[in-house]
């Protein structure tokens, strides 16, 4: 028995779309050919896309997306679960694609679900884009810096040592 038409069903099933709608991770989802059916408001902002009226009309193929890795593509359709970070550089096809405001560079967490129905058939993709832009950005500040203080470290012939403070002990 379906527990569809509910009360709690109801609620339940707003209080999941609410937190697609607020949340900061890209949603969309595609059907079986790969055509976007939906997509929540932070899949366009994080690709900025300018248009989203236009854009859904379009009817786009996450097949033929320029942002998506080809290996990525392709294991959408063999893997239940499929996952990848990719630095993306917006190009003019990038741009014309998507017609967005985005310049520059973009790093993504990608990450793309079969979504299947109770007797195991496929049903649609689900697929999440999570901006790490910044985060990679300050990663890469922190490697520098610690690359920067060992090359110090190494000419001025300094050592560290690390002193774990609960037992005591010197750590290397």
């Amino acid at each position: 028995m379906s527990n569809q038409g509910t009360p709690e069903f109801a609620t339940l099933l707003d209080e999941q779309q609410t937190i697609l709608k607020v949340s900061t991770v890209g949603y969309a989802i595609y059907n079986l050919d790969g055509v976007m059916e939906y997509a929540n408001d932070a899949y366009y902002d994080i690709i900025g896309i300018l248009d989203k009226r236009d854009y859904r009309t379009r009817k786009r193929v996450i097949f033929d997306s320029p942002v998506l890795p080809d290996d990525f593509k392709r294991d959408i359709v063999k893997n239940e679960m499929t996952e990848t970070v990719c630095h993306l550089t917006i190009t003019d096809d990038v741009r014309e694609y998507y017609n967005t405001s985005r310049t520059g560079n973009l790093d993504l967490k990608l990450q793309c679900r079969r979504v299947l129905s109770a007797d195991g058939s496929k049903l649609s993709y689900v697929l999440c884009i999570t901006d790490i832009t910044e985060d990679e950005r300050q990663r890469r500040i922190i490697d520098e810096l610690d690359r920067d203080k060992e090359m110090l470290m190494r000419t001025a012939g300094i050592s560290t040592w690390t002193v774990n403070l609960e037992t005591g002990q010197r750590e290397n």
